[in-house]
């Protein structure tokens, strides 16, 4: 999957762009519940929705977007492979996507910086 950043609608998202990936993602990706804060609404004055995807595999949101990609290379692209640079969350979520999606067959490497903080190099346990 490539992206033209200078088509400014190659980057467009419609609803049911949306839907279409919550359909690939049935089965892989938590639903993640939505709470509120009497307190937080209290001093906002107002009603503040938290969508708490701190409960997602590997900790965040971003498990939705890597396993959505992958599952969207074409065979060309997954001849190729996939390569990320990161040392968090995002390197977490393509290496767990990679390892989630049936019959992906694609190589992935995760490039991590040498310098790294111990709580990164943590076994994410998900």
């Amino acid at each position: 999957m490539t992206a033209n950043l200078t088509d400014k609608n190659a980057l467009q998202v419609c609803f049911a762009d949306v839907e279409a990936a919550a359909k690939r993602l049935q089965g892989k990706a938590f639903k993640t519940p939505v709470l509120t804060s009497h307190t937080v609404n209290k001093q906002t004055h107002s009603q503040v929705f938290f969508k708490c995807e701190n409960f997602q595999r590997t900790g965040s949101f971003k498990f939705r977007g890597a396993c959505n990609a992958l599952m969207q290379l074409s065979e060309t692209e997954k001849l190729n492979g996939v390569v990320t640079f990161s040392s968090g969350n995002h390197a977490q979520a393509i290496a767990l996507a990679a390892a989630t999606v049936p019959k992906l067959f694609c190589t992935i490497a995760l490039a991590i910086p040498a310098k790294i903080s111990p709580p990164k190099l943590r076994e994410n346990n998900t």
